[in-house]
Order: C-alpha cells, then structure tokens, then sequence
C-alpha cells in the first residue's frame, strides 16, 4: 500500500472492508486491500484486471503462525523475512475466506492519481 489513498467505493457485504492505494513502487498501478471479518461466510469482489493476489490467514485468529497463499510463513536461518510472492489471477470474481486479509497489487490499473 502506497501513501496516496484512493476511493474504494462502498463496502459490498457486511463485515468486508475494502482500501484502495497507490501501489508504492509501481506507476499507475493499485493496490487494494480487502479484509473480510466475517467468522463464516466468504464473500467476492469483482477485479476488471489481472492482479497478483497475497492472502494472509491463520488456523486460530490468536495463533502463532500465519500462511501467506496457503504457504506457513517462518524467518529465515538468518533471522530475516522470507520471500513474499504474489499468486497471478485473472481478472473477474474474486472469492474472499472468512476471516482473511488480502491485499491484490493490479499493476495494469494506469490509474491518473497513482503517479
């Protein structure tokens, strides 16, 4: 998520948030963040562009250990931060598990704001 904020438009479902920014290092490109709090339902947004999808979620809200993309995050043997690879999606419906966060980087947005 970059400093400039961007109109996310309202939330689609009770218990979704969503942010939007401009990507950080990317020109034109957005960043939208989706947080679905719901402890049971999933919900869906509606990208019109290719993104790269990075969700985090955890077994127990109140867990040690949180996956990124399906994938445990752990540091490395040098105490650093593991890589943090993006998932490619297509455009179209997005689905959101309860209680995840997700953030979706659309470099292909060429918003005017974002540069």
């Amino acid at each position: 998520m970059g400093t400039t904020v961007l109109d996310a438009g309202a939330a689609m479902a009770p218990g979704l948030h969503v942010y939007a920014h401009c990507h950080p290092s990317k020109r034109g490109a957005v960043t939208v963040l989706a947080i679905n709090i719901s402890r049971s339902t999933a919900r869906t947004i509606v990208l019109p562009l290719p993104a790269e999808r990075y969700t985090l979620q955890a077994a127990r809200l109140q867990g040690a250990t949180v996956q990124l993309n399906g994938k445990t995050l752990a540091l490395t043997d040098e105490d650093g931060l593991p890589p943090l690879a993006g998932r490619a999606i297509e455009a179209g419906a997005v689905q959101l598990a309860s209680e995840t966060i997700t953030f979706l980087a659309i470099p292909g947005a060429a918003n005017s704001a974002c540069r």
